[in-house]
């Protein structure tokens, strides 16, 4: 992000860059914020970020000593992963990857290292054997 101040008649300019780095699938809620609407805001279900985070005592109500809460799990994108593959792989649309993955590009273009956040569903997915999974 860079930054150019100048003053009002132009006379004399500053331009500052700055690197910012934001770390995936965290979230700091605000006041008034449930589980249920910020998983409304992901197209995620409540549950989903409830399991993700075992600090949280209650679902109910949101502790502010916790104010920053995880919204899946960090994967590092690998050569030949695209966005269905990994919706398919993770049990999630194409919406929700890119919901929770807002630097993905229009094209969906992913280069190997990349890390994405996902988000794998709690329920509704039934495993035959523990590696032939289907969400119901």
């Amino acid at each position: 992000m860079c930054l150019i101040a100048s003053d009002t008649f132009g006379i004399s300019q500053e331009r500052r860059c700055y690197v910012l780095r934001v770390r995936k699938c965290k979230y700091c809620w605000f006041d008034g914020e449930t589980l249920e609407s910020i998983g409304h805001q992901f197209g995620l279900d409540w549950l989903q970020i409830y399991m993700a985070n075992p600090h949280i005592r209650t679902p109910d109500v949101l502790q502010p000593e916790n104010k920053v809460i995880n919204l899946g799990a960090v994967y590092q994108v690998r050569a030949g992963d695209y966005l269905t593959l990994l919706g398919q792989r993770f049990f999630m649309s194409e919406q929700q990857l890119r919901r929770l993955n807002p630097d993905i590009p229009e094209s969906g273009a992913m280069r190997s290292g990349q890390r994405l956040c996902v988000m794998p569903p709690v329920c509704d997915v039934d495993c035959l054997y523990g590696t032939d999974c289907h969400v119901y």
